[in-house]
């Protein structure tokens, strides 16, 4: 009996830094972000820019569709930095006693992401940059005018991996836009996926 508990003692003390290492090395987070990708993302989704009055203006109110390609690398700042620009369009239409009045809303943000955990199932981000935003109006009667401007950018988000290559992407936008002469601020959330290669 003293000899099989030697033994296994023995075994455990072979086995133990074994599977220490091996653990180590092959960390269930490494199951969602392998090292053989190349850190390129598609992340198509819809965002809500919600309502806003400010003064006589109001901005917001309207579903945007889009996606965003970001880029983010292993090497750099220990896989925690992404770099990503979008485009996502916002088709509105409004009624009033002369017909319709349409808007088309896009806009092009460009962002860096900053992600608090590099890798695993959770990875939670902030991220800033810039939008370009366009505008265009139309309604009967009318030759139509657009706008372009810009907008500065926060964002605060989560990504939520299922799988390797697949996943879910949660955030908030908080714009501050210069386009109109004076600067009008919104807030827009949005759900999407995020694809990675």
């Amino acid at each position: 009996m003293k000899k099989q508990i030697i033994a296994g003692i023995a075994l455990s003390l072979l086995v133990l830094p074994t599977a220490a290492a091996m653990a180590d090395t092959w960390s269930w987070e490494e199951w969602y972000e392998m090292e053989n990708n190349i850190g390129l993302n598609v992340i198509p989704g819809v965002k809500y820019n919600l309502p806003l009055q400010q003064g006589t203006a109001t901005t917001g109110g309207s579903f945007a569709f889009g996606a965003e390609i970001m880029y983010k690398p292993k090497f750099v700042m220990n896989n925690r930095l992404g770099l990503s620009i979008g485009a996502y369009f916002a088709p509105n239409s409004v009624a009033s006693a002369g017909g319709n009045i349409s808007t088309l809303g896009i806009e092009i943000p460009i962002m860096g992401r900053y992600f608090f955990i590099k890798q695993g199932g959770f990875q939670p981000y902030i991220g800033a940059g810039l939008g370009i935003n366009m505008i265009t109006t139309s309604s009967p009667g009318s030759a139509g005018s657009s706008s372009t401007g810009l907008a500065a950018k926060l964002r605060l988000g989560t990504d939520l991996m299922f799988s390797q290559n697949i996943g879910a992407n949660i955030n908030v936008d908080a714009n501050a836009d210069f386009g109109s002469g004076s600067v009008m601020f919104g807030v827009a959330p949005g759900v999407g996926l995020r694809i990675l290669f």
